[in-house]
Order: structure tokens, then C-alpha cells, then sequence
């Protein structure tokens, strides 16, 4: 008897963690194809409806970007303290269909900005929120690699579609579609479950989770002790590892990674901000080109991102392989400087994938691991990108200075990228000392 239900138990709990993955990959393949038909569109929608200049864009994206650090670094400790992932997450979603109608009935450009700091930056706390439940509720480094697949998967479509909703029926119409994606989003985060009020509470005051954790969602494959689940406990290892919490890292290496990420970050943003504009005013191409680069690139990376995942098992690795992907993100962005060509544009999109496809993948598990609470180490990376967003702004204003219009923001990339080189580099020195007492 005692053995049936022990095998009822484990059964019902490999169907729990199945549907958990399967929700958690949903709802971030959503929240990414929300933003991924926006965001790269942005800088072309304020030029288009609202007469934006490039100055102007700047200034918008900077303070949109202030925005979303302030709300993200504010959910990400509240989902943590409360256990209220799902409730968030569900929020996010209207927030982006009344984002998208604003944006749309909006008159000028001070109202979008409005819109924008108002609806758009409450809406993108979703992101990191959606990868820290999936590691609060026991996902792997691998699982979350993968669930960041998913999310990358809409990068795939979103850029090219948005092109090509653009070409066709105009503007309005992606920012209805932005609007539906948002409400699908809302729909699909009530299929997370909630975590119990008892697990948000141990998870708050730092107490261990035990294997067989609330919700029966850990996966069949959970990780073990050292991947930061308590199996018992052991007078030889560290408490804080112990009580899945990861162990302290220096002061300055945290510092380091958070300049580097945000570094790393703007160049990325201010490239994909700027696409769709630069295929448009400075290779005078259709706007599709710009959408079909985003989106090779967006399904480049989601094969990378499984290979990474079969790879990716020391965590000893993750400052080295970021490395060597900045040396490649460099090239990108040189590259893309010189291009004169929609086919050699879309040849360069290699480069980006395996450059952005490192920085994504083990960016996420680098901070989970040594950052306790997983949604604020999920929003610590996400507001290392916003900080870095508000600086792309700066690279994107270097597109109305000089003789080389919007090149000189890729050239930006590419000195700010080779500038994170060496933070790595000295990141990597710091990794090496002890913990300070």
C-alpha cells in the first residue's frame, strides 16, 4: 500500500513539473514576443507616428529604460519577499494591451512618453519574474537555459513580423497586435500556480527548501546539493549552500558583473533599437531587412541556447565563455558598421547569435548562482540591462553627430563591447580570491 501511493506521489509530481516547464516556457515565449514586437519597432514607430528625431529617441529610451529599472528592481523584491510571481505576471499583461491602444491613440510624442513610463515600464517586470519562478521552483541551470530558449524562440518571430505588419497595414496595426500578444500573456500566467504563503515566507527569512518542495513541481531531475538543493544536511558545507541560498561572492566581482552586463547590454540594445532605422536611412532597404536580421539572429540563438544547455554543466566556465563571446561581439559590431548589404547584414547575424546566445544563457545562471532570491538575481541581471539601456541611448545619440550618421552607433557597440572585455578579464581575477569573512 505504502508503495503505491509513494508511486501515486512521484507520478503526480513528474505531471506537476511537465506542466510546470510547459507553463513557464509559454508564459516567457509571451513575455518576450510582447516586447519583441515593440521594442525593435520603437525607435521606427516615434519617427513614423510622432516626428521623433534621433536626439529625441534618445532622450526616450533612456528615460523608459530609468523606468523599467525602478519598477523591475521593485517587483523582483516583492515577488521574492511574497511569493507572488504568478499575481505579477498576470498584472503585467493588461498593462501592455492598454500600452499598446495608448501608444496608438497617443497625439504626440510627450503622451507616448507618458504611456511608455506609465504602462510600459510596469508591464516589463514580467520577464525577470517569469525566470524566477521557474527557479524557485526548481529548475536547473539547464532548465532555465532552455526557458530562456523559449523566450529567445520570440525573438525569432517577433522582429519579422513587426516588419512586416509595418510594410503592410502600418504602425496602428502592430501596436494592436502588441496589445493581443499582451492580453495572451495575462491569459497564460494564470496557469502558473502560486507558491504557498508557508514557502514564500521560509524563502524570505532564507530557511531551506526541502527536496519534495511545496506544489510538487521540482522536476524529476532536480539538481542536486551542489546545484543549490538541500538534500541533508552537512557539518562540511557551507550553511548558506546548505539552505539553497548560493555562497557569498566578493563585493567587487559583483560590481564587475553588473558594470559588464549593463555594458554588454547597451551595445545590444542600442544595435537592436537602431535595425530597423539603419536598414531604412543609411542602406535605404525595405524595412524588412531590419526584421529579417533580428529574426535570424533571434533563431540562431535558440539552437545555440540548446547547445549551451548540453555544454553548459561547470559553472567555473561561465566567466570564460563570456569572454570569448565578446571577442565575437566585437566582430559583430565592427561588422555591421562596414556592411553596405541586406545579405551580407543577414551573413553577420551569426556572429550576434553566438555572441548574444553566451550573454543571455549563462548571464541568467551566473547571477542565479551567486545572488540569493532567484527573482532578485533575475532582476538584478534585468536592471543590469536597463542600466545599460539607458546608456544605449547615449550610443544612439552618437547617430546625429558626425559625417557617419547611424554607423557611428555601431562602431559605439563595438568599443563599449571591447570596454566590457576588459571588466571580464578583471572579473575573472577577482573570481579567483576568497570570499572576504
Amino acid at each position: 500500500m505504502n508503495s503505491l501511493v509513494a508511486m501515486s506521489t512521484e507520478a503526480g509530481a513528474s505531471i506537476g513539473a511537465s506542466r510546470y516547464r510547459l507553463d513557464v516556457a509559454v508564459v516567457a515565449m509571451l513575455q518576450g514576443l510582447q516586447f519583441a514586437f515593440l521594442v525593435p519597432s520603437l525607435a521606427l514607430l516615434l519617427t513614423t507616428l510622432y516626428g521623433a528625431s534621433v536626439a529625441q529617441v534618445s532622450l526616450v529610451l533612456m528615460v523608459y529604460n530609468a523606468a523599467c529599472l525602478v519598477t523591475v528592481w521593485a517587483g523582483s523584491r516583492l515577488a521574492d519577499r511574497r511569493g507572488s510571481y504568478r499575481t505579477l505576471v498576470v498584472l503585467a499583461g493588461p498593462l501592455v494591451v492598454v500600452l499598446g491602444l495608448a501608444l496608438g491613440l497617443a497625439p504626440s510624442l510627450g503622451p507616448a512618453l507618458l504611456a511608455l513610463v506609465l504602462l510600459g515600464a510596469p508591464a516589463a517586470v514580467g520577464t525577470p519574474l517569469a525566470f524566477g519562478y521557474a527557479k524557485r521552483t526548481g529548475a536547473t541551470q539547464s532548465q532555465v537555459v532552455l526557458t530562456r530558449a523559449a523566450f529567445s524562440f520570440a525573438w525569432f518571430l517577433g522582429p519579422p513580423v513587426a516588419a512586416l505588419v509595418i510594410s503592410g497595414p502600418g504602425p496602428h496595426a502592430l501596436l494592436l497586435v502588441v496589445s493581443a500578444v499582451g492580453a495572451l500573456t495575462a491569459v497564460a500566467g494564470f496557469g502558473l500556480r502560486n507558491l504557498p504563503a508557508a514557502d514564500a515566507g521560509h524563502h524570505a527569512e532564507g530557511r531551506a527548501e526541502p527536496v519534495g518542495a511545496p506544489d510538487g513541481l521540482l522536476p524529476a531531475d532536480a539538481p542536486s546539493a551542489e546545484e543549490g538543493v538541500v538534500r541533508g544536511a552537512s557539518p562540511d558545507v557551507d550553511p548558506a549552500v546548505e539552505a539553497g541560498h548560493p555562497a557569498r561572492s566578493p563585493r567587487t566581482l559583483m560590481v564587475l558583473l553588473v558594470v559588464t552586463f549593463a555594458a554588454l547590454q547597451a551595445a545590444n540594445i542600442a544595435g537592436t533599437s537602431v535595425m530597423t532605422l539603419y536598414v531604412t536611412e543609411t542602406l535605404h532597404l525595405p524595412t524588412v531587412w531590419g526584421g529579417a536580421a533580428l529574426g535570424v539572429a533571434a533563431a540562431l540563438e535558440v539552437p545555440a541556447l540548446f547547445a549551451l544547455a548540453r555544454l553548459y554543466r561547470n559553472p567555473q566556465d561561465d566567466l570564460r565563455l563570456l569572454a570569448g563571446a565578446t571577442v565575437i561581439g566585437v566582430l559583430y559590431y565592427l561588422g555591421a558598421a562596414a556592411v553596405a548589404s541586406g545579405p551580407v547584414l543577414l551573413a553577420l547575424q551569426v556572429l550576434n547569435a553566438a555572441f548574444y546566445a553566451v550573454v543571455a544563457g549563462v548571464g541568467l545562471t551566473l547571477f542565479q548562482a551567486r545572488i540569493a532570491g532567484p527573482s532578485r538575481a533575475s532582476g538584478m541581471l534585468t536592471n543590469s540591462q536597463r542600466v545599460g539601456a539607458i546608456f544605449a541611448g547615449s550610443i544612439i545619440g552618437l547617430g546625429s553627430v558626425g559625417s557617419w550618421g547611424l554607423r557611428a552607433v555601431w562602431v559605439g557597440c563595438a568599443g563599449v563591447t571591447l570596454a566590457a572585455l576588459g571588466l571580464l578579464l578583471a572579473a575573472r581575477r577577482a573570481d579567483r580570491r576568497p570570499s572576504p569573512p
